[in-house]
């Protein structure tokens, strides 16, 4: 049997438009001589659906729309496309078999996922009976996602039973998941003695990004074919008697930090796009996370989309406004030097009656230094509010976020912050990447040591740790839950600098609730996956 599977992007709530994204795929595929189109879960609503999944204008338009495959399916065609199922009481995460313009067969997820940024259960009720179809003697053995994650499931299904197992998914980024799922598949094949059809979405969605890697799979294990990585298309095999024969060729996978790259750059586009905003205004300090994200956006959105603007004070070195100068012409963008010592000397007085006088204040001192940030972030907005379709980037990277060391409305202000869940070491690990063909970034902006210049020889390390430090200590506390304890154990670092960053971590929660969203590439960002209260007591360090 001749056999697709399309790889995709779709825009969650747009189902008149994925309907039509999934008709145009079937017509090539039809075209091509396909007999079965297989399409990704979810793909008439696209992935998250989230509370729309509690609307009853929502569920009808669903319902509308897979009529309208129905009846625009092309004849000899066969259809798997996942969708939500509704009842009279229960939603389900459905995988439809449609065809002769008819929904052959309908198969209810199993394994519905609740954990890290899923939240099915929330929405979906659980299938009980595994799914076989028969397409002209080909039997087909339906399984959506998490099923195949289930030694359970795939129980189910066996060389006696089926010819191919077919799993359709929305499986989101991060930097380890490509491994994961090569473990997975292999495991099932050796499992069931069957060969697998793997599909999957692609694309920015808010926060998540979907790296595609949909693949035809061997009984034995071996991907016989996989589509290029975060890449749309449509792509073919042959089975016979359980074997594939591609018709196309896998292209070269990409190394960890192009899939880290791409990702970041779909994430930012795709947000922009599917909002409806053509256009970005950033702050570039001299600094190495406005340079990366800079060059993020123009990678993502075009130099002539571009705004790049210089904001000196006093504080701000010679070097930082040379360095920001050189990166944007290098860049191609539109460049502005605004300098913002008259209106912070002006907002310094107005506040000079109502602030203790206590000159050694450190509060004091601090809140002063952050009106310099507040302006910057107030301008911007100023800046993109007074042009149609145009966003703030927002330049805070992992481990400003998560020990509080962004200003609230100041650089944590914007649409959109790219760097959101990079730590600092890796910042400075894709700018390098970024310049391995050629030197984008000014190599002096990679050496100089990191600074907030909002003050006299200020230094990050004069504040915080080494980030080399800093960020396995996040990595462990935020990205594998790991105590106090275990941290200290671990050797990082001294008991009395972990509780520090620990408290930092707990006591910035208000700020990361209004952060802007950024494209996840770990296993926990500070996204939809992780939800911790604002006002807590816990403390890590107690037994």
């Amino acid at each position: 049997m001749h056999i697709a599977f399309m790889q995709d992007k779709f825009l969650v709530g747009d189902v008149c438009g994925n309907a039509t994204r999934i008709l145009k795929a079937a017509q090539l595929a039809r075209a091509r001589g396909v007999r079965l189109l297989v399409c990704p879960e979810l793909a008439l609503t696209a992935y998250p659906p989230t509370d729309l999944l509690l609307r009853e204008d929502f569920l009808r338009q669903v319902e509308t729309q897979m009529n309208r495959i129905l009846e625009n399916l092309p004849r000899h065609l066969g259809l798997i496309v996942g969708a939500p199922y509704r009842t009279a009481q229960k939603i389900f995460n459905a995988a439809f078999y449609l065809d002769h313009n008819r929904i052959v067969h309908t198969y209810c997820k199993m394994q519905l996922p609740n954990y890290a940024e899923f939240d099915e259960r929330r929405w979906f009720t659980a299938g009980t009976a595994p799914a076989i179809v028969d397409v002209d003697g080909c039997r087909c053995a339906l399984t959506i996602c998490e099923d195949l994650w289930s030694e359970r499931v795939a129980q189910a299904y066996t060389r006696d039973c089926a010819d191919v197992l077919i799993n359709i998914n929305a499986s989101p980024f991060h930097i380890s998941k490509s491994r994961q799922r090569d473990a997975i598949l292999q495991a099932r094949c050796q499992q069931t003695g069957l060969p697998i059809v793997y599909v999957n979405l692609v694309g920015g969605q808010d926060d998540l990004v979907f790296d595609g890697d949909s693949r035809f799979m061997a009984a034995t294990g071996q991907s016989i074919f996989t589509a290029p990585t975060f890449s749309s298309g449509l792509y073919s095999a042959q089975l016979q008697q359980r074997s594939w024969q591609c018709d196309e060729d896998t292209v070269p996978a990409m190394s960890r930090q192009e899939k880290i790259w791409t990702a970041l750059l779909i994430g930012l586009r795709d947000y922009f796009v599917d909002n409806h905003l053509t256009r970005a205004v950033i702050g570039l300090s001299g600094g190495i996370d406005s340079a990366l994200s800079l060059v993020l956006t123009v990678h993502a959105l075009g130099a002539e989309n571009v705004t790049a603007v210089m904001m000196r004070s006093r504080w701000t070195a010679a070097i930082s406004v040379a360095d920001a100068h050189e990166l944007a012409a290098r860049l191609g963008v539109r460049f502005h030097q605004l300098d913002i010592d008259a209106v912070n000397d002006c907002a310094v007085d107005s506040l000079q009656l109502l602030l203790p006088q206590d000159t050694n204040n450190k509060n004091v001192q601090l809140a002063l230094e952050n009106i310099q940030a507040r302006l910057r972030g107030n301008l911007l907005m100023t800046l993109a509010n007074s042009r149609p379709a145009t966003a703030v980037i927002a330049t805070g990277n992992k481990s400003e976020f998560a020990v509080g060391y962004a200003t609230l409305y100041g650089d944590m202000a914007g649409a959109y912050a790219p760097l959101k869940d990079l730590s600092k070491s890796r910042v400075y690990a894709l700018a390098r990447y970024c310049n391995r063909a050629a030197e984008i970034i000014p190599q002096r902006i990679i050496d100089r040591p990191p600074s907030a210049e909002l003050a006299a020889n200020q230094y990050d390390q004069e504040l915080l740790p080494p980030y080399a430090v800093l960020d396995k200590i996040i990595e462990a506390f935020v990205e594998r839950n790991e105590s106090y304890d275990d941290i200290v154990r671990s050797g990082i670092a001294e008991g009395e600098l972990v509780e520090q960053v620990l408290q930092w971590i707990m006591r910035s929660e208000y700020k990361r609730y209004q952060a802007p969203p950024g494209t996840k590439i770990t296993t926990r960002s500070f996204g939809r996956e992780r939800r911790y209260p604002i006002a807590s007591g816990f403390n890590p360090k107690l037994k």
